[in-house]
């Protein structure tokens, strides 16, 4: 059984690094190809996905491609899909489809956000208009289904699969964007189960699919598409946390907002937010400053040290240590290749460390037994 010990933040990153730039210059040529395909239908919708990932420029003259996201989700699911024996021409098509599916929930996201910067640069809506951005993510989405259709003897299981985590995604969206508008504090306030309700059907649902969608085209057991679906909820459940800790926590400037910290202008109610308002110290000038949407980095900084001192990074950072850890057990216990259960352990690690740079520790020891898990 797989045994990994990771013990700092930059044992990971230089563990996982070989294994991203491996997969990816594997699975790219494939994403091009999509990409020309959808390309050859309407240029436009082709130039605006590949600029959004990093393939093209806003003119459409070619760029090395982006190094962390696309890397990220395709690798993850190019691994879970080969970990339970799917053929490389299989595990590339699912993690194209995988790709361009977290694409379109990006693509909407910024928009849905109001957010003006996406990897470093401006975000597809801001250099081609909502319009067209909008229609780019619809046929990236259907480009995605018909990928994993075209597979057989499983591929139409793989399309509804990946249909489903998409369905559970836009009603997290929906349940994300209504919080917006509720009170900070009182009877109508966003409680910590409710925000647990709603990043499992957002971020849970697309890492769920991402460790499951190859099972599925493989036409696994229940029992092995079920626990790599349980381990992805998990990292879901550690993702969204930490991309809260992200967002509040990053590199701050003078004057207007830098990249990130875009959440409590939003009036987003996340993980730290809730936790810091529901302790008595810090909540009265925690609350009156929240309610009049933080939008510098002055503002941003103090509602930070509030939240920050009312334990809502402490907790933040626990919950997303908590589900890590039971993701990377439920993938010790389960059935997998083992060779590459190690490198998918590996770069799930990348997940762990999201928004952290200080030293920790992953440790995986092999289970006794294998755990419950949940259908």
């Amino acid at each position: 059984m797989t045994q990994l010990l990771l013990s700092s933040v930059h044992e990971v990153r230089r563990a996982a690094r070989p294994i991203l730039d491996r997969t990816r210059q594997e699975l790219a040529p494939a994403l091009s190809e999509a990409v020309r395909e959808l390309d050859g239908r309407e240029p436009m919708l082709g130039r605006i996905i590949g600029y959004h990932l990093g393939l093209n420029d806003a003119d459409g003259h070619p760029e090395a491609g982006d190094d962390g996201g696309i890397a990220g989700t395709m690798c993850l699911t190019a691994l879970a899909a080969r970990a339970v024996g799917t053929d490389s021409a299989l595990s590339t098509a699912c993690a194209v489809a995988m790709e361009l599916a977290k694409d379109y929930t990006q693509l909407q996201d910024d928009i849905i956000d109001d957010d003006p910067v996406r990897r470093g640069r401006a975000s597809a809506w801001q250099v081609f208009g909502v319009g067209p951005t909008i229609l780019a993510a619809d046929a990236t989405r259907a480009l995605a289904m018909d990928l994993l259709a075209a597979q057989q003897p499983h591929g139409t299981a793989a399309m509804w699969h990946l249909q489903a985590a998409l369905d559970r995604c836009t009603i997290g969206q929906a349940q994300d964007f209504a919080t917006s508008a509720r009170p900070w504090r009182g009877p109508k306030a966003v409680s910590l189960e409710e925000y647990r309700v709603i990043a499992g059907n957002k971020t849970s649902a697309i890492l769920s699919c991402v460790l499951s969608l190859g099972a599925v085209a493989n036409g696994c057991d229940a029992d092995t598409v079920n626990r790599l679906r349980q381990a992805g909820r998990h990292l879901g459940m550690a993702w969204q946390p930490l991309d809260d800790i992200l967002d509040l926590w990053c590199e701050q400037t003078e004057g207007d907002l830098p990249q990130g910290c875009n959440d409590l202008a939003q009036g987003k109610k996340t993980f730290p937010v809730i936790v810091a308002l529901a302790a008595a110290a810090h909540a009265e000038p925690l609350g009156a400053l929240l309610a009049a949407r933080p939008r510098t980095a002055d503002q941003v900084r103090a509602a930070a040290d509030l939240i920050a001192a009312a334990g809502g990074r402490t907790a933040a950072e626990a919950e997303a240590r908590d589900h890590f850890q039971a993701a990377m057990t439920v993938l010790a216990g389960t059935s997998l290749e083992e060779s590459t259960r190690a490198d998918l352990i590996t770069l799930a690690c990348m997940i762990g460390i999201r928004g952290s740079n200080q030293t920790l520790t992953i440790a995986f020891p092999t289970p006794t037994r294998s755990p419950e898990v949940a259908p």
